[in-house]
């Protein structure tokens, strides 16, 4: 029921933080939790701050893998971005091109030593406690103008890492 969806909530485990989405679970369903992220050309017509929002992605994958609040939850990240920052997050030299290019059902461990290889600019984005987690792509999807969808479902990692699916964007 939409009455139990609650917006802007308090983090359980990170002070003064908010998570986009929470849906507590019930006798009809488990509990989920999400981060929205909309990055797109700024009307000024200027570049973004690719790096920088690329940080904030990674902030937001270690928001949700910080996230318990005693049931089993699924955390989802949902990602629509432009043509502006698909074109950062493919571009190998960056770093991103594995996560972004993931097909469905692939999985990609994101933890403290891959933000290590990351430019400054990424990492002072992320101000959330890094515990390793591994994104697993659960829908991708080109739109028209030149936009893409991500959905990633974010997991507290399992000792070894998941499997690379990894498609050509």
């Amino acid at each position: 029921m939409l009455g139990e969806i609650l917006f802007e909530y308090e983090h359980p485990n990170i002070p003064r933080a908010k998570i986009d989405g929470y849906l507590p679970s019930n006798d009809k369903h488990g509990a989920a939790v999400w981060e929205l992220k909309y990055d797109r050309r700024i009307p000024s017509g200027h570049n973004q701050p690719r790096s920088n929002k690329a940080g904030g992605l990674i902030n937001d994958v270690f928001r949700l893998g910080t996230f318990e609040i005693g049931d089993a939850i699924e955390r989802l990240l949902i990602y629509l971005t432009d043509e502006e920052m698909k074109s950062y997050l493919t571009n190998p030299h960056n770093g991103f091109d594995v996560l972004f290019g993931l097909a469905p059902g692939g999985s990609f461990r994101i933890d403290s030593k891959f933000l290590d290889g990351r430019a400054p600019s990424v990492r002072d984005k992320v101000h959330c406690p890094l515990v390793a987690c591994d994104a697993v792509a659960r829908f991708t999807m080109s739109l028209p103008s030149v936009h893409e969808l991500r959905v990633y479902e974010i997991r507290r990692a399992t000792a070894q890492p998941i499997s690379i699916d990894f498609k050509v964007p």
